[in-house]
């Protein structure tokens, strides 16, 4: 190969690179251009034991249908409408026991879980 040939193709490997370290960044590795909403964790006490809050920021979606929504022990995985996140919670959770709000008027997603017992 030419120097320009191999410096072309050294080129488009860097930037095959990058868009993959952005993709994962962006907790997307299958490179499909999905974005890691704004969300916080958060832990309430309250009189039966500690529940983990879930609260997500989503711009432009109009029902909890257009979200799918996994849960394990220690996390939240939530899909859909262009958005992707993994979001890991602070204790053991109950999931038969978790709740989700989806607030139309500010686009934001609340999802409550109770820490096992």
């Amino acid at each position: 190969q030419g120097d320009d040939e191999l410096g072309a193709s050294v080129s488009g490997a860097v930037d095959e690179l990058r868009k993959l370290m952005l993709c994962e960044a962006a907790g997307d590795g299958d490179g499909a251009g999905s974005v890691v909403p704004k969300h916080k964790v958060s832990v309430k006490s309250e009189e039966h034991g500690r529940v983990a809050v879930v609260v997500v920021e989503l711009p432009g979606v109009r029902s909890q249908r257009e979200l799918a929504i996994e849960l394990g022990d220690y996390g939240l995985q939530l899909s859909g409408a262009g958005y992707v996140l993994n979001a890991k919670l602070p204790f053991k959770v109950d999931v038969t026991q978790a709740s989700a709000k989806f607030s139309i008027k500010t686009s934001k997603l609340k999802v409550t879980l109770p820490e096992v017992a």
